[in-house]
């Protein structure tokens, strides 16, 4: 799955190579990881799940991105109690146009498991839409 090199302003890594989307178990946080030529990087759009009360329904936005390196000597030390992903390195905020740029450079074997796609779809979507809330379920107004 490579890609040719993104632009991104200096003071954010050369990311050269698309690797992997993921959904996470909190409802629906996306990750994209990315590959300079020595560590993973991974753009972040945490979930935020929210509910109208007078409507009864629930809205999903994303917080603006952050992306993540995952180099493991950046990360807090592991401990006899603890163990820390590689969501756990330094976040630098970045602005919806940069994570577009980072996520125009993302794409997937037309072979790629359907919810892969989709997560793609999901993700490229959300910054097209700047994290903006979306109807997740509740009555139609």
């Amino acid at each position: 799955m490579h890609t040719d090199q993104c632009c991104l302003p200096d003071m954010l890594p050369n990311l050269s190579r698309f690797v992997d989307i993921e959904m996470l178990r909190d409802g629906g946080s996306l990750t994209a990881t990315f590959n300079d030529d020595d560590h993973n990087h991974i753009l972040l759009l945490q979930i935020v799940h929210e509910a109208d009360q007078n409507s009864q329904a629930s809205y999903a936005r994303y917080h603006d991105p952050v992306l993540i390196n995952c180099n493991i000597k950046l990360r807090p030390r592991a401990s006899a109690g603890m163990i820390y992903s590689e969501l756990s390195g330094p976040q630098t905020p970045i602005t919806w146009e940069e994570a577009g740029v980072l996520i125009g450079m993302a794409s997937l074997p037309g072979n790629s498991p359907s919810w892969r796609l989709q997560w793609l779809a999901m993700m490229k979507e959300a910054v097209a839409n700047k994290g903006s809330a979306k109807r997740t379920s509740g009555e139609q107004r």
